[in-house]
């Protein structure tokens, strides 16, 4: 039977009581006082420390060693981020935030609200699912506030290049003098041709088609009268331009006697428009039987279509042009003589008359033409 006891956790031979004796007693009571003298209660060296047997009190030292095989580190959360001077190169919790004090003393948070915050140079608080990516095939930035869904931008002047090196740009700015907010809204859709760009007091962008404008081109205007047409003076100068404005025809016509020898014709005069052109009668008058004389006083509502300056003996002064046919105008003039109103022809304003001029501006609508 042995004389001693082997403890549970270092193995020390303990001696038994009234069983042991003599010197033999002595030296393991010595042997048993030395090894818990280097107990550290490592494997072997005493019962391990557990959780209920620390009290950390102070900073605790790992020696410039690591703290290995740790499951996770759950931090205090701190009311406001650490400033002490030695508060450097930790980490800790700020709110619901984790922040890192780097060596300098900079207060450096990591995450910001749900996500991992924003570091230099980029976007702050670009939170998931808001995302910027790059699609390096189309040259591309594409930021979205959710998954497949557009983010707005709000910024400054933009500058559109094209996609090559050292492009020059164009800059698109809000006006300085700007002093409130508006949106302005793009067309839905592309018009068929070229367009005008419109917009509304809402500023919302729509296309008017524009009406198609041709050069002036000149043409020959020779005057008709109703009965027997008149004879200019062989120095007469005469001149006629059209153009095409939409579905209008605009006339300008300067006539000049510049002396006697023509004769006067017979009737009212008519004014012809250019050749293969026709006055279209559903959008103005036509009422070919006001060819007499003294019948322009009713004109007023019949195709009046431009304005007349005429000078030629007794009368001299302004007048309109009024559609007499489908292919020309007639020229109402007043008459300072007399103080009426007629047509030009024979009777008033004759080419026989010296130094007789006519001018005019008219626009009629043409069959066709839009």
């Amino acid at each position: 039977m042995s004389n001693t006891i082997s403890s549970q956790y270092m193995s020390l031979p303990i001696p038994i009581p009234t069983v042991e004796t003599g010197p033999a007693y002595a030296t393991d009571i010595n042997t048993c006082l030395t090894t818990i003298d280097q107990h550290d209660h490592s494997t072997g060296k005493g019962t391990q420390v557990t959780p209920a047997g620390l009290n950390i009190s102070a900073d605790l030292a790992f020696g410039s060693n690591n703290a290995t095989t740790l499951r996770s580190v759950r931090f205090t959360s701190q009311s406001g981020v650490l400033s002490g001077v030695n508060d450097l190169g930790c980490l800790y919790e700020n709110g619901v935030n984790l922040y890192y004090n780097d060596g300098n003393g900079n207060q450096i948070p990591l995450t910001s609200n749900g996500s991992i915050a924003a570091s230099a140079g980029s976007i702050g608080n670009l939170i998931s699912p808001a995302n910027v990516t790059y699609n390096s095939g189309l040259s591309t930035y594409v930021f979205q506030s959710t998954s497949a869904t557009p983010g707005n931008l709000d910024g400054g002047s933009i500058t559109i290049r094209k996609v090559t090196a050292s492009s020059p740009g164009i800059t698109i700015s809000a006006p300085s003098n700007l002093t409130s907010n508006y949106t302005i809204t793009a067309s839905s859709a592309t018009p068929a041709s070229s367009a005008y760009v419109v917009m509304n007091n809402a500023g919302n962008l729509s296309y008017a088609t524009p009406a198609h404008i041709t050069l002036w081109k000149p043409y020959t205007l020779t005057i008709h009268a109703v009965t027997t047409d008149p004879t200019p003076p062989g120095s007469a100068i005469s001149q006629a331009n059209y153009r095409q404005v939409g579905d209008t025809m605009e006339i300008n016509y300067t006539y000049n006697g510049c002396g006697s020898g023509g004769s006067n014709g017979s009737g009212v005069y008519i004014f012809p428009l250019p050749s293969s052109t026709l006055i279209d009668s559903t959008k103005i008058a036509i009422n070919a039987s006001q060819n007499g004389q003294n019948n322009a006083a009713g004109l007023g509502g019949a195709g009046l279509c431009g304005t007349a300056w005429l000078v030629n003996g007794s009368i001299t002064g302004p007048g309109f042009m009024s559609v007499y046919n489908s292919t020309g105008l007639v020229m109402g003039v007043f008459s300072t003589f007399n103080n009426s109103i007629g047509l030009a022809g024979d009777a008033l304003s004759g080419l026989s008359a010296t130094s007789a001029i006519f001018s005019f501006t008219a626009k009629v609508p043409i069959v066709g033409w839009s």
